[in-house]
């Protein structure tokens, strides 16, 4: 934004499946959409993928994980989402 990097996320992308990991966000650019925009980016990059998310228990933002379809796939905590299409209004 405005010429800096204010986040970032790692993916990776093998047999069907899409792993994202590692998102983050500057504190003084959050609730600006800011990892919407990432997550909707890799996902469309994986379109036709499974796209897994990883995060842990005390990962802040899991309500914008819930809130963009991503569901709880087993207790590591890792979320899985296989269309942000429809949440465009997010």
């Amino acid at each position: 934004m405005d010429g800096r990097l204010v986040g970032a996320c790692y993916s990776a992308a093998a047999a069907g499946c899409t792993c994202v990991d590692g998102l983050i966000v500057d504190e003084a650019f959050r609730n600006r959409r800011v990892a919407t925009s990432l997550l909707s980016h890799v996902t469309e990059l994986a379109k036709g993928s499974l796209v897994f998310l990883h995060a842990d228990a005390q990962d802040t933002p899991k309500d914008l994980y819930e809130k963009l379809g991503f569901t709880v796939a087993d207790r590591l905590y890792e979320y899985l989402c296989t269309d942000l299409s429809k949440y465009s209004d997010c």
